[in-house]
């Protein structure tokens, strides 16, 4: 069996010049489904110390580097060739041995490298909008040109994916955007929602059977009410431990950090897990939580940590997960994530941290009717299948 792509059949390059590509969702599994319906994938990202590299099962994608290698370690009769160009001709070359179909560019970073691509190839050109950058929460001179090239990029493109409507609307009336080129898809894993529990977290920590897993998943920081979360720890029952999964290893400012929120918590009542996991992996963590928070807190200074989070709704992965298997969950009072605790009765919303104790004992004392209202929410909301399928349409029309 050939198990390379060649003329005839249909080939996609996405390109997210990120280190993180493994612990975001929507985006690993595009190119999941992409492939078992019959598209080649090459994704071309970045790769770091810091997070993991990731990994596929299928023979359809591969993973390739989106930097500019050094000029020595180019092919000879590449070596004086301006780093660019480059790599437009890295592409370039793919595309002669089996075309692209399309560009999809991640982001304004990749968006911008993806446009790149496409004056030289001339394939459609599709925008994937992971967070947003809003032109009234701009700071820096670099984030305007930034801006500027995302609006007129994304007026070009085919379509832009983007995870939710409230997300869309926004980027939408930022953007001068069509309504009918914004296809929405949530950021959340494959498969049905269904109640399943692991010891994952219990052998890993050497935990009792009757401690209560609190679980905290994803980046940890102001933005994400990390240190709200560890003060709240100082009235939990004793059977209560909070573990905190960071989705990078533990590097650069993290130890220090950590070191500090220990001091904010209770003593003996937090672990933190540095040691970030596989996509394939991940799940078995989350399923061996009890209750599972999502806190989300706008915050100045950042152009990515005000409107981006305030509106965070469906691109919040760490709730689809904690929802596909049933885990309810502690949301803080932003109105996207109040929408979904209050409608599908999948969790509690607080209004101040330090109640975080009374919202847990509420679930826990209600076990089976959050959980079936987690998995109920993910089936309307999260089915990252099914909402993907417009993707797959709109590009069988282009």
């Amino acid at each position: 069996m050939d198990n390379k792509p060649g003329k005839g059949r249909k080939r996609v390059a996405i390109v997210y010049p990120f280190t993180n590509l493994d612990s975001v969702p929507g985006l690993y599994n595009a190119a999941i489904l992409l492939a078992e319906h019959g598209y080649w994938v090459d994704i071309f990202t970045h790769f770091s110390d810091v997070h993991l590299r990731p990994t596929f099962a299928s023979e359809r994608i591969e993973v390739l580097p989106a930097y500019i290698p050094p000029r020595r370690e180019r092919a000879r009769r590449w070596r004086l060739m301006p780093g660019r160009a480059y790599w437009a001709l890295h592409l370039l070359t793919r595309h002669q041995q089996a075309p692209y179909i399309c560009v999809i560019g991640v982001n304004p970073e990749g968006l911008t490298r993806a446009q790149s691509i496409t004056r030289w190839i001339k394939v459609p050109l599709i925008y994937y909008s992971l967070e947003l950058l809003l032109s009234y929460e701009l700071i820096t001179e670099q984030e305007r040109i930034q801006k500027a090239q995302e609006i007129e990029l994304s007026r070009l493109a085919a379509f832009v994916i983007i995870q939710d409507e409230e997300r869309a609307k926004l980027l939408i009336q930022d953007n001068d955007l069509s309504l009918n080129r914004v296809l929405c898809v949530p950021n959340a894993p494959l498969g049905p929602s269904h109640f399943q529990r692991s010891d994952y977290l219990r052998q890993k920590f050497n935990l009792s059977p009757d401690v209560k897993i609190i679980l905290h998943t994803g980046s940890v920081g102001a933005w994400a009410g990390t240190h709200y979360l560890m003060r709240s720890t100082h009235d939990w029952p004793e059977n209560w431990v909070l573990i905190c999964h960071t989705r990078y290893r533990e590097t650069g400012f993290l130890p220090e950090y950590l070191a500090a929120l220990q001091y904010i918590a209770k003593p003996g009542r937090v672990i933190f897990s540095t040691e970030p996991l596989p996509q394939q992996e991940y799940p078995a963590l989350v399923q061996s939580a009890d209750v599972g928070i999502v806190y989300y807190c706008p915050t100045p200074g950042s152009v990515y940590t005000q409107d981006n989070i305030r509106y965070i709704g469906l691109s919040s992965g760490k709730l689809a997960y904690y929802l596909q298997t049933g885990v309810p969950v502690v949301v803080n009072n932003i109105p996207s994530l109040r929408r979904l605790a209050s409608t599908y009765q999948c969790g509690e919303v607080i209004e101040d941290p330090a109640t975080t104790r009374q919202a847990i004992e509420h679930i826990l004392a209600n076990y089976a009717t959050y959980s079936q209202g987690a998995n109920a929410c993910f089936k309307q909301e999260f089915d990252f299948a099914c909402k993907f399928e417009r993707v797959l349409q709109a590009l069988e029309q282009m």
